[in-house]
């Protein structure tokens, strides 16, 4: 017997921020990014302006969660939404600011190829 479509939209994580478990909504995740401080937690940022720090999370099980994110480098994921221009290896990204400004991402050759059959 599958879940419901609701039931698959939403997941409980361990975060960082509240101490305890929060309820996310998948489809909402704009960028992942591996955390500066420690590798085995994932920052994600959210549709609402949000972001959270996902403790001992992997970038392949947001990906198998999420099937919107795409991977664009060894470390980092991306919902196509969440694109706004694209020059060589460089994404501009909406809705994720960084220091008052868009924030960029660098896209690796490795990935490129899985990125631009899913974004056309």
């Amino acid at each position: 017997m599958g879940g419901t479509e609701e039931e698959q939209l939403f997941k409980l994580f361990n975060v960082a921020e509240c101490r305890g478990k929060l309820l996310l909504c998948l489809t909402d995740v704009l960028f992942v990014t591996t955390d500066e401080v420690d590798h085995r937690h994932k920052k994600v940022y959210m549709k609402n302006g949000c972001s959270y720090t996902l403790m001992f999370c992997t970038l392949e099980k947001l990906l198998e969660l999420n099937p919107r994110l795409i991977q664009i480098n060894k470390a980092e994921l991306v919902s196509k939404h969440a694109i706004k221009s694209m020059e060589h290896d460089l994404l501009t990204l909406n809705l994720v600011m960084e220091n008052g400004r868009e924030r960029q991402v660098t896209l690796s050759r490795t990935y490129k190829k899985n990125l631009l059959e899913r974004v056309a």
